[in-house]
């Protein structure tokens, strides 16, 4: 039988109620002329509203204790792997992904400190693999687009394995009821680290385009929904330093799980086992054209489809 198309482009088809959000930006409200920014402040802001119910269930309260969350670190007692090793040829052996790739450039973490490091590794892995594919002739900034998505998205796809129970049944030879808790565990860092990036996201928005006093106002109220039983002389790890690619990482997000559910439409739920699922990636890095950003009346659904994915694996 013909195997499937290759997966299409994302593109296509506490105490106290939190602030209330503020009306989705434009282009306008930004300061810049801008349609892929406005689009990012938009999911940002979705993705925020869309997990605050959910996240009074599983954030932290306070600012001191959200980064042992956010790394997972109750999924540490698992034997992880280092993705930079036989570990990786072994994994993917059979099924094509990493042909001709040499293990040796891929970027990996100096020490291993548990599951946020492998996740880490494993987004790197998946970066590889993209620039690995880019066609001779072209550039590879043009290749990862200017904007960075192409990269982002790649990256989120393959950090967002470790939460498939499948995978982890496969590969750290857990059992359903293991793999299922693990699961849990970093689907809620993944949530927290999430509305961490999107905070900073929509900050450093409103400081280019109000300035500075309408920044520390945004970031106060972006506090008191991260941390509803709030401090504000918060640790400096608990508050996201502004990244010029902060829009392309919450963007890279979405783009990704909606890529993975195409991938399991088409590949079942073990696609990453699955050697046709490999081919279609990499034809789709072989491609000189980089990930087009959701339409953005296609946002809101694909921000609703990833929290709906995110409350199904912590019910």
């Amino acid at each position: 039988a013909a195997a499937p198309p290759p997966p299409p482009a994302a593109g296509g088809g506490g105490a106290g109620a939190p602030p209330a959000a503020p009306p989705a930006a434009d282009e306008a409200d930004l300061g810049v002329d801008d349609a892929f920014a406005a689009l990012g402040v938009d999911v940002a802001e979705r993705l925020l509203r869309a997990t605050d119910d959910l996240a009074r269930d599983v954030a932290p309260g306070t600012a001191v204790d959200v980064v042992p969350v956010a790394l997972a670190r109750d999924a540490d007692a698992v034997g992880w792997p280092r993705v930079r090793t036989g570990w990786a040829a072994r994994t993917f052996a059979k099924t094509g992904l990493l042909d001709g790739l040499d293990l040796g450039v891929v970027a990996a973490s100096p020490a291993l400190w548990g599951a946020s490091t492998f996740a880490r590794d494993l987004g790197h892995l998946g970066v590889a693999v993209l620039r690995a594919g880019r066609p001779a002739g072209v550039p590879f900034v043009l290749h990862e687009s200017p904007d960075g998505l192409r990269v982002a998205s790649r990256r989120a796809l393959f950090e967002g394995l470790i939460r498939s129970a499948p995978w982890l049944a496969r590969h750290l030879d857990v059992g359903r009821d293991r793999a299922r808790a693990l699961r849990r565990a970093l689907t809620r860092a993944t949530v927290v680290a999430a509305r961490l990036r999107a905070a900073a996201t929509v900050t450093q928005a409103t400081l280019r385009a109000a300035g500075r006093d309408a920044a520390l106002e945004r970031h106060r109220q972006e506090q008191g929904r991260l941390y509803p039983a709030g401090r504000l002389d918060l640790p400096a790890a608990a508050v996201p330093r502004f990244r010029a690619d902060d829009v392309a990482l919450t963007l890279g997000r979405v783009v990704a799980a909606a890529e993975a559910t195409t991938l399991v439409a088409h590949y079942d739920e073990d696609w990453f086992a699955n050697p046709r699922a490999s081919e279609a990636l990499r034809a789709a890095d072989a491609r000189a054209e980089g990930v087009l950003a959701p339409p953005r009346e296609h946002a809101p659904r694909l921000v609703d489809a990833l929290v709906k994915d995110w409350e199904g694996a912590l019910a």
